[in-house]
């Protein structure tokens, strides 16, 4: 997905993978319609946000056993789970940096954590907002190899992005101008249709027509005839059908959710892992630990004269204020 920064790249993310509600029109993956089935259809989608969201006190390693325990059906098996991590690791080149904490790797190492932390789940549908934002050259163009090796292995990326140097390792462009299409279709088809040799000039063409004529003019063109307007007019009953059995599907297959115990469950593997970030942190674990008796040193020199039952209800009063 590509356009300049307010095109409406990130916003057009959130509503594909059911993040966000759509003002109009309906989100639809295998033909089920996102909105209404995304407690089923989001364990096969995974959203890597721009703004990295990992510990940086865990390592690579630790962050991935523990979206293994929390994310995985309870009844993944050790080996399973194990297998899984290895396989991230291995795929993201970060098999000798799993035992460094996070806040000591590079950039382009963190996000690789990222996007590891969507892979151990094994989705099909990966969803990546400006993944490659503030990487170096070199590093962005590692990282849209890996994005195409991971469409290879036959799953499917969405990413939007402004940088240009990459562009034709996409198998399809979204091109958008302040929320509007102007494009869809194949690299190739981008520089014929604009009529220029490098898409790294795509930006300085749009700005030559303001974005409803772009978007009016996509709307006669034959690209869009060729690939959108099929989609919009498509009429197939017998899909419909099996859309509405796979639903019903879904539907008695919610009832077999984790429940109470899946709740406490994830509620002690997040207890446990809060403790390893918090004996991690040094620093803050110190600060922690020596201002309760600097507290109570100050307390007790402001309190000394002071009655007991006053002191007890000023200490209670500062215990339930903080």
């Amino acid at each position: 997905v590509l356009g300049p920064s307010g095109a409406g790249k990130s916003t057009l993310l959130g509503c594909l993978s059911g993040m966000k509600n759509a003002d109009g029109g309906k989100v639809r993956i295998n033909r089920l319609d996102v909105a209404t089935n995304y407690e089923y259809l989001k364990q096969n989608i995974g959203y890597v946000p721009q703004d990295d969201i990992i510990h940086l006190q865990l390592t690579p390693q630790k962050t991935f056993e523990y979206v293994s325990r929390l994310r995985l059906p309870k009844d993944t098996s050790f080996e399973e789970r194990r297998s899984r991590i290895e396989k991230t690791l291995s795929l993201l080149e970060l098999a000798g940096r799993r035992d460094l904490p996070i806040h000591k790797l590079s950039g382009g190492q963190r996000k690789r954590v990222s996007l590891g932390v969507e892979l151990v789940t094994e989705p099909n549908l990966i969803f990546l907002d400006e993944p490659t934002s503030g990487l170096d050259p070199a590093l962005e163009s590692k990282m849209m190899v890996l994005f195409k090796e991971l469409a290879q292995e036959g799953k499917t990326l969405i990413v939007t992005t402004h940088l240009m140097d990459n562009v034709d390792l996409f198998d399809k462009l979204v091109i958008l101008v302040r929320g509007k299409l102007v494009f869809f279709g194949t690299p190739s088809e981008a520089k014929k249709y604009f009529e220029i040799d490098d898409l790294r000039g795509l930006f300085t063409e749009l700005t030559y027509r303001s974005p409803e004529v772009w978007s009016e003019t996509y709307r006669k063109s034959d690209e869009y005839h060729l690939h959108v307007a099929p989609v919009l007019n498509e009429q197939d009953t017998e899909k419909r059908k099996r859309a509405s059995a796979i639903h019903r599907k879904i539907v008695r297959s919610r009832s077999r959710s984790g429940g109470l115990f899946g709740g406490i469950r994830q509620w002690m593997v997040l207890t446990r892992r809060y403790a390893e970030i918090s004996i991690r942190d040094r620093k803050n674990m110190s600060i922690l630990l020596i201002q309760a008796p600097i507290i109570a040193f100050f307390i007790v020199l402001a309190m000394k004269n002071t009655p007991s039952t006053l002191f007890m209800l000023s200490l209670s009063a500062l215990w339930f204020g903080t």
